[in-house]
C-alpha cells in the first residue's frame, strides 16, 4: 500500500466499518452476537435479563442450525461475507506501526463510526427499537455509491470488499417497482440521511471534497 495519512486511512476504512453494521442491523440469518454488556448504569441493572435473553437466543439459534439447513446455508454466508468486511476495515491499517499507533487509528475509526452511524442503529434511551434494516440498508448503498460515483472510493473487484459488496448490494439497491408500503418515502429519507451524515464527516475534517447537493 502506498503511504497514506491518518485521514486517507479513516475514510478507507469507514465505508467497509459502515456495511458491517448494516449487515448486521439487517441479516436474515446473523447470530446473536456476542455477550450485551452495560452501557449506562441503568443499563446495567438491565444486564441480568439481557443476559438470559442472548443466552437463550444462542440456544434457539443453535437448534436451528441443527434442524433447517436453508437456514444453516444462509447463516454460512453471512460468516463469509462477515470476514470479508472484517478483512476490509483492517487492510487500511494493518501496515502501520507500532501496534499501539495502529490501536489508536482503529479507536478513531470506531468512535467516528458510532458518532455518525449508531444513531440509525442502536436502540432509543427509552428501550424502544427503532431500528428500520430496510432504512440501513439504503443508507449504506447511497454512502457507497456516492463516493464510489464521486471516485473517493475505489473498489477492486477481487478485494476482500469488492466480494463483500457483491453479496450484500443487490439486496440494499432501490427497488423502483418495490412492494414495501411508502417505498418511495423511505428511500427519499435514507437520502436525506446520507447527505446528513456526510456534512457531519465534513465537519470531522473528512471526504472534505465531496459534493453534498443541498436539496
Amino acid at each position: 500500500m502506498n503511504y497514506l495519512n491518518d485521514t486517507q486511512r479513516v475514510e478507507m476504512a469507514l465505508p467497509a466499518h459502515i456495511m458491517m453494521a448494516v449487515m448486521l442491523a439487517g441479516a436474515e440469518y446473523a447470530d446473536p452476537g456476542p455477550q450485551p454488556e452495560p452501557r449506562t448504569k441503568a443499563d446495567a441493572l438491565q444486564m441480568p435479563m439481557k443476559i438470559m435473553k442472548w443466552r437463550q437466543a444462542w440456544n434457539e439459534h443453535n437448534k436451528r442450525l441443527e434442524t433447517d439447513p436453508v437456514f444453516k446455508a444462509g447463516y454460512d454466508e453471512f460468516l463469509a461475507t462477515k470476514a470479508l468486511l472484517v478483512e476490509a476495515m483492517d487492510e487500511p491499517i494493518q501496515d502501520v506501526f507500532p501496534a499501539k499507533k495502529r490501536a489508536s487509528l482503529l479507536r478513531r475509526i470506531v468512535l467516528l463510526h458510532v458518532k455518525i452511524i449508531e444513531p440509525y442503529t442502536m436502540l432509543r434511551e427509552s428501550g424502544e427499537d427503532d431500528t428500520d434494516p430496510r432504512k440501513i440498508g439504503l443508507i449504506g448503498y447511497h454512502m457507497i455509491q456516492t463516493l464510489v460515483d464521486q471516485e473517493y472510493l475505489i473498489i477492486p473487484e477481487h478485494s476482500a470488499f469488492g466480494q463483500a459488496l457483491e453479496v450484500l448490494l443487490p439486496g440494499l439497491s432501490p427497488q423502483k417497482d418495490s412492494d414495501i408500503p411508502d417505498y418511495e418515502n423511505l428511500n427519499f429519507s435514507a437520502q436525506k440521511a446520507v447527505k446528513k451524515i456526510f456534512r457531519a464527516l465534513r465537519n470531522e475534517k473528512y471526504y472534505l471534497g465531496l459534493h453534498i447537493p443541498n436539496n
